[in-house]
């Protein structure tokens, strides 16, 4: 799948990070890039089943805003030890 610029109006360099990061929160992407749903099944397998809870967690992206707050929580953690 290639990503097409002028469907997903990708034309202001200084909007880039965050229209390419909402197409993703929408679902628009495919989760692997490069590889189509048949081919990533067949250089992987299929994709294992896990809880809607885990999926939302570690599947879906984040945004950068969460990403550096999970990332300050595990460094204080580590820190405190």
């Amino acid at each position: 799948m290639e990503l097409d610029v002028e469907e997903f109006k990708l034309n202001k360099a200084e909007t880039v990070i965050a229209d390419v990061e909402k197409i993703a929160t929408e679902g628009k992407i495919a989760p692997l890039a490069g590889f189509g749903e048949k081919e990533a099944t067949r250089f992987f397998g299929p994709v294992p089943e896990v809880s809607a809870a885990f999926e939302k967690d570690y599947l879906t992206p984040w945004s950068a805003k969460d990403a550096e707050a999970r990332y300050l929580k595990c460094f204080a953690a580590l820190v405190k030890d």
